[in-house]
């Protein structure tokens, strides 16, 4: 049934779409480090083919694989993330 009834990829737990610049966000700030927006021209000149990548218009959803019928065992990444960030001995659990 999975099978037939899924397709594309599927990553990540959050409940609603998080975008890649609020990711970022949230994770420079668990981690007490600034986070900046750069151009694509200044990311690829610093950080080469992988700085494309990192300004696609992506967004973690786990929307249809949740309509599937799955849940998450460890939490949302972003909460997960940032929660090991500012408390190790937390793991990825969320806060």
């Amino acid at each position: 049934m999975l099978e037939s009834r899924a397709s594309g990829v599927f990553h990540v737990a959050e409940e609603a779409p998080v975008s890649m610049a609020d990711l970022f966000s949230a994770v420079g700030d668990a981690a007490g480090v600034p986070v900046r927006s750069w151009s694509l021209a200044e990311a690829l000149e610093t950080h080469g083919p992988m700085a494309g990548f990192l300004a696609m218009d992506a967004a973690l959803d786990a929307g249809r694989v949740r309509g599937l019928g799955w849940t998450p065992r460890f939490g949302e990444a972003v909460a997960g993330i940032c929660g090991a960030l500012r408390n190790p001995a937390q793991r990825y659990a969320a806060a």
